[in-house]
């Protein structure tokens, strides 16, 4: 083997006779998980000091973890209650909090969204896997969790399993049956006219004159939320006291009245951010759902947070409280849903597609005209400048635009499909636990266009999710195949060649496997695609270790790194794997000169993780520095790398629980 390198390799360190200790290489420490607190932000406050002593003593007395309920009607502020009891005593959950909705979303979505949260990348697709992998990340966990509108039945799955976790649900009724479980149920009552009236006067922050200040208590009903509808209404100079109306009524006719005071712009936007189908907004998407400035849109979210329609959540996000949301969306005529509809998937689709521009340069989109759309909208302006960017705002966004998709899905809108075709390079680095239903709705919306090219791609997206069924996956791409060929698209064919051949690798057909690979490398060849000819390279070399052609791999794995390193700009995440493919050839050599070198690519490889932001290649690096470490009898430095493994991937993922299975045989801890 030649010992030149060229081009961009990272580090390299070129050494001849290696004495003494070895050779020791200290890497930086990695970074610590951000601790989720996702308790809404702190409201103005009054009493409840019976209702506060009550969760009190519910943690002091717990068995196991807190798990108590707090129902009432809308608006009668329970929302309010837990939040300012969870921020006073946050210190009691050093793990974090976290917080959701059940009338926006499903207890699969949520707990998916948690343990992201937590730091869990690999999530079990089956729902009962998914709830076990939960109890077993809080078993230990000190969390607050906090979930809203729920059930009893949705509360036994989303509750913590830790001791010193707290559980706290709410909802309107039905959570009685929690005290069976060993849970404790309050029924929060409205608060006294002394209290209202407080509220009102702090809220309007001027005096109210006796006889305005005495009917706004009485229109509130003893509810929270009707009593800052009803500050927001005084403090525009709507003095008159709201005539004796019944609590369900209250609501809506406040709303009216507070409409009405607003700007035209301002009313609209209430409405159309009520019927928006995520749980917030920022102010880029009102901008795109009221067709204004982003500064404007800011200005007018500003306005409807003093008009008590809006809460702000902190970092630049809004939503409408549960008991406005209804009452204001129902104000929206069909023409103008449409209209938002078709507003907001213009702005998740150019913006995907941007995201998909920093994040894969060299794949080929059948959304060109959204990669252009995007190009266009960036000339004043560029949205992500890094991966990081990019990647940040996905993650932030993602409940938003799955929650669009599956609207998009009911209304059999072909732009499901512009969503999967930017979203892919996201997925395959951060793997989120929606790949498969997200890609049965693109491919769905595929096939009335009559695209080929989309088809196919659809059809290759689904086939990645389907695993260990890899007949399956087969059967698919062999569909994009024909799919690709019926539309003349060659680099699609070749690319279908490319996981044809990846699938009979994984069923063992060897020679099949090297066929369609050695015909996806011709292609990309004639094509002059550099990057796919090294896929093509390097699926050959893996090929070529299961058949015992050693020399005949590292020849591929090394010729593909080279190649993927010369790109501009250089693909360093699928530059990595050729990496790891060339350290499990030098250990399966089982020569002690060779551990060197072997440890020389690890570490490399592990810096390159770094910039390519690849947790699953980071854990299997570090795999391979613990066999270096344990071939070496270096019991020390063995646990540091299986120790450091553990918390990049959840538990239950292939390379953790290699990684527990080795501690546990050293007698060391996991962490």
């Amino acid at each position: 083997m030649s010992n030149n390198v060229q081009g961009p390799s990272g580090v390299v360190v070129q050494m001849r006779d290696v004495h003494g200790g070895g050779l020791h290489i200290h890497t930086t420490p990695m970074p610590q998980l951000v601790v989720p607190r996702q308790l809404p932000a702190p409201r103005l406050f009054l009493d409840r000091d019976q209702a506060r002593a009550w969760l009190d003593r519910s943690w002091r007395t717990r068995h196991g973890p807190m798990r108590v309920a707090v129902q009432g009607p809308s608006g009668v502020g329970k929302t309010a209650l837990v939040t300012a009891w969870g921020h006073e005593h946050q210190h009691r959950w050093p793990n974090g909090a976290l917080y959701a909705d059940l009338s926006t979303t499903d207890s699969d979505t949520i707990l998916r969204g948690w343990l992201l949260a937590l730091g869990h990348t690999y999530l079990p697709e089956d729902p009962d896997g998914l709830k076990a992998l939960w109890r077993t990340a809080t078993a230990h966990q000190r969390l607050l969790v906090v979930v809203e509108q729920t059930t009893a039945e949705a509360v036994h799955a989303l509750f913590p399993a830790g001791p010193g976790c707290a559980g706290i649900a709410t909802a309107h009724h039905g959570l009685d049956e929690l005290v069976a479980t060993g849970g404790r149920v309050a029924h929060l009552a409205g608060l006294p006219d002394q209290t209202v009236g407080d509220l009102i006067n702090r809220l309007v922050d001027r005096p109210l004159p006796s006889r305005v200040l005495d009917g706004a208590v009485a229109s509130a009903g003893g509810s929270p939320l009707a009593a800052a509808l009803t500050a927001a209404a005084l403090a525009r100079g709507l003095y008159t006291p709201l005539a004796e109306t019944e609590q369900e009524n209250l609501v809506p006719d406040r709303i009216t009245t507070i409409l009405t005071a607003l700007a035209e712009q301002s009313a609209t936007a209430a409405v159309l951010i009520a019927a928006f189908p995520g749980s917030f907004v920022t102010a880029e998407v009102t901008a795109a759902l009221v067709g204004t400035p982003c500064e404007q849109a800011q200005r007018t979210l500003t306005t409807l947070v003093e008009a008590a329609l809006l809460v702000d959540l902190g970092r630049g996000r809004y939503t409408v409280h549960d008991r406005v949301r209804q009452p204001l969306a129902d104000r929206l005529a069909p023409e103008r849903h449409t209209a938002m509809v078709e507003a907001l998937a213009d702005f998740y689709r150019v913006r995907l597609a941007a995201v998909d521009l920093v994040l894969n340069v060299w794949r080929w989109r059948a959304d060109t005209e959204g990669i252009q759309l995007a190009r266009v909208a960036q000339e004043d302006e560029v949205w992500f400048s890094t991966r990081d960017e990019a990647l940040a705002w996905v993650d932030a966004e993602l409940d938003n635009i799955l929650a669009l998709a599956r609207l998009l899905h009911r209304l059999d809108r072909a732009e499901v499909a512009m969503f999967v075709d930017h979203i892919g390079t996201y997925v395959t680095l951060r793997k989120p636990p929606i790949a498969r239903e997200l890609y049965e709705w693109g491919l769905e919306a595929a096939r009335p266009t009559g695209d080929g090219r989309l088809v196919g791609l659809m059809l290759q997206r689904l086939s990645t999710s389907l695993h260990p069924d890899w007949q399956a996956a087969l059967d698919l791409n062999l569909q994009a195949k024909d799919a690709y060929e019926q539309a003349g698209f060659a680099q699609g064919v070749a690319s279908a060649y490319e996981s044809i051949g990846s699938m009979l690798a994984r069923l063992g057909r060897l020679e099949e496997a090297e066929e369609a690979q050695t015909m996806s490398l011709r292609m990309h060849q004639e094509l002059g695609k550099h990057r796919g000819a090294a896929f093509q390279t390097r699926r050959l070399g893996e090929i070529h270790v299961r058949q015992g052609r050693t020399q005949e791999a590292m020849a591929a794995f090394t010729a593909s790194y080279r190649t993927l390193l010369h790109l501009d700009p250089p693909d360093i995440y699928q530059a990595t794997r050729n990496t790891q493919g060339m350290i499990a050839l030098l250990l399966n050599e089982e020569d002690p000169a060779l551990l060197p070198v072997a440890e020389l690519l690890a570490l490399e490889g592990l810096a390159s993780t770094l910039l390519s932001g690849s947790l699953h290649q980071r854990a299997s690096l570090y795999m391979e520095l613990a066999t270096i470490a344990r071939t070496r009898t270096d019991r020390s430095q063995e646990i540091d790398y299986l120790q450091r493994t553990h918390p990049l991937l959840s538990p239950g993922h292939p390379v953790v629980e290699q990684a527990a299975s080795r501690l546990a045989e050293l007698g060391a801890p996991i962490s």
